[in-house]
C-alpha cells in the first residue's frame, strides 16, 4: 500500500516494531503469553527502548510527521507507548491513517489512542462527518515484483480475499452459486476455519505477494462490501491497477473516478449475477496513471499542517 513512499527523499519506511531481532522474538513471546499484555501490562514498558520509533534520530530543527496505518496499531502503539513518544521528542506530529471503518475500532481503549494523534484521516466519508476526520480516499502502490508479470495464463474465473465476519455467509452462498453456474472460483477467507466446503480459510494474514500471484491467475476479482461501508476499496484499487474485471455490490462504485461499465459489474442480488460477464476473458484498460499513489496523501497532509501554522 505505501511503497512508493520509498521513492521520496524526505521520508522513511519505519520497517519493524522492534529491530533488535533477539528482542523482537522476545517482545513477540511475552505478547503471546499475556494476551497482549493484558495479563501483565507492566512488562511492555522494558520493550519501550527498543521501540523503533524510539530511536530514530529525529530532525529538532524541523516538523516530523509520523503515519500510522489503524491495522494493528492499537495492539502496538498503546496510548502510553504514543504519549511517551511526545513527550520525548516534542517536534514529532502523529498521523493516522484510518482504512478500515470505524464500527470495529468503536471503543474506549481506541479513542484513548485517538486522542494522542495531532490529525486523524480516513477513507470513510461517513466517519469524517460522524467524528470529525479529514477525508482521503484509499491509496495504493502497484505491486512491482514478479509475482505479477505480463503473460500469466488465467487459471480462475473469479477471485477473493478478505475477511469474513459479516460476510461469511454469503461468500457460501456466492460459492455455491460459482459451482452450479460452472464458474471456477478461488475464494480465500480470513477468519476461523469453518467447514465451507472448496473456501479456504486463513487464520493468519496472507501476505500480500501471495495476494498478488493469485489475482495475477484470475480473470475477475470479487468484492464484497461490509456493511454499511461503500467506499472506494483495495478490491476496488488492485482491479484499476492491474486492469482486471471488478464484480461488486457496492452500489456507489458507479460514482467512482475509474467506473467502466464495460470491466466493472454491480450486482444487488447473486441470483442476477451474468456469469458470462466473470467468465468471458477480455483485456480491460482503466488508463490508470498511478492516481491512487500515497505520495499524494504525504504531500496533502504536508499541506494540511502548514496552513495550520499560518
Amino acid at each position: 500500500m505505501m511503497l512508493d513512499l520509498e521513492k521520496m527523499e524526505n521520508v522513511e519506511l519505519a520497517g519493524q516494531v522492534i529491530g533488535n531481532k533477539a528482542v523482537r522474538f522476545l517482545y513477540y513471546r511475552m505478547d503471546d503469553l499475556t494476551g497482549h499484555f493484558q495479563k501483565a501490562r507492566f512488562l511492555k514498558r522494558f520493550f519501550y527502548p527498543f521501540f523503533t520509533l524510539y530511536r530514530k534520530a529525529y530532525n529538532r530543527e524541523a516538523e516530523n510527521i509520523i503515519l500510522f496505518l489503524n491495522s494493528g496499531f492499537c495492539r502496538e502503539w498503546d496510548e502510553t507507548v504514543l504519549h511517551r513518544l511526545k513527550v520525548k521528542y516534542p517536534e514529532v506530529r502523529l498521523v493516522l491513517y484510518m482504512v478500515d471503518p470505524m464500527t470495529g475500532f468503536d471503543s474506549e481503549e481506541h479513542r484513548r489512542i485517538m486522542r494522542e494523534m495531532d490529525s486523524i484521516y480516513s477513507i470513510n466519508k461517513a466517519d469524517c462527518e460522524k467524528y470529525g476526520f479529514r477525508y482521503y480516499p484509499l491509496v495504493y502502490s502497484e505491486d512491482s515484483s514478479e509475482a505479477y508479470g505480463e503473460g500469466i495464463a488465467k487459471a480462475t474465473d473469479l477471485y477473493y480475499l478478505g475477511s469474513g465476519s459479516d460476510r461469511t455467509e454469503y461468500l457460501s452462498k456466492m460459492y455455491k452459486a460459482c459451482q452450479k453456474s460452472g464458474v471456477k472460483a478461488d475464494f480465500h477467507v480470513l477468519g476461523e476455519r469453518q467447514e465451507k466446503e472448496g473456501i479456504v480459510y486463513h487464520q493468519e494474514a496472507v501476505p500480500y505477494s501471495e495476494n498478488i500471484r493469485l489475482l495475477a491467475r484470475a480473470n475477475c476479482i470479487l468484492e464484497i462490501m461490509h456493511k454499511d461501508f461503500d467506499n472506494p476499496t483495495q478490491r476496488y484499487s488492485e482491479a484499476v491497477v492491474y486492469n482486471k474485471k471488478l464484480l461488486t455490490n457496492n452500489k456507489r462504485t458507479a460514482d467512482f473516478d475509474f467506473y467502466r461499465p464495460e470491466y466493472i459489474r454491480i450486482f444487488d442480488k447473486i441470483e442476477d449475477i451474468d456469469w458470462s460477464f466473470v467468465q468471458k476473458e477480455e483485456e480491460p484498460n482503466y488508463g490508470y496513471q498511478g492516481e491512487f499513489s500515497p505520495i499524494y496523501l504525504i504531500r496533502k497532509i504536508e499541506e494540511d499542517f502548514e496552513a495550520r501554522e499560518r
